[in-house]
């Protein structure tokens, strides 16, 4: 795993501190600032490997903008946010994604291609081994803490230290995340 991004540091300072400067005050204090600078932190790091990254092998592969994946074209074109990887990543994901198409397929060949790089794995078993566990978790930080965060009235203290635990604490999904990465 390399070094976060300073954008990735900065988000989890913050929210950190959002979290820790309002313990006083936690039965009155809205957390979800603290829930939404914790979430942009991985946001920022997926974007960096789904997005930044993978463009740049796509463009060393000499793919021509036009042809790249699907998924890539609307990403691009409509910012990257959380949910993208579950967009990126669901054509093992979703069974209602069938790659009933020669250009889905291709998508897939090209995604599994590049990752077999970045995870350093040599099958396509291994891939989707890693695609199955970022996708696992992405979606459940963007449906059980991001998206209410963001859309509902507020989050409380304890949701926020559950989410806290889960991305980087007890559970440590987003060190784990970042480990499958090869830099």
């Amino acid at each position: 795993m390399g070094k976060l991004d300073p954008e990735s540091q900065n988000a989890l300072i913050c929210g950190l501190m959002i979290y820790e400067e309002n313990n006083v005050i936690r039965d009155i204090f809205d957390f979800s600032g603290a829930v939404m600078l914790l979430s942009k932190a991985l946001e920022t790091e997926l974007r960096k490997y789904f997005m930044n990254d993978y463009i740049q092998y796509l463009k060393q592969k000499a793919v021509k903008e036009e042809d790249f994946p699907e998924a890539v074209k609307d990403t691009i074109n409509n910012h990257f946010v959380i949910g993208s990887v579950e967009y990126i990543l669901g054509y093992e994901c979703k069974p209602e994604w069938q790659l009933n198409t020669d250009k889905r397929k291709a998508d897939k060949d090209v995604l599994y291609e590049y990752l077999k790089t970045r995870f350093a794995v040599g099958t396509n078993a291994a891939v989707n081994e890693r695609i199955r566990n970022i996708y696992n978790t992405v979606s459940k930080i963007r449906l059980v803490y991001r998206n209410p965060a963001t859309h509902e009235e507020s989050v409380d203290y304890e949701e926020c230290e559950g989410f806290i635990d889960y991305l980087l604490f007890k559970d440590r999904s987003f060190q784990r995340m970042m480990e499958l990465f090869v830099k």
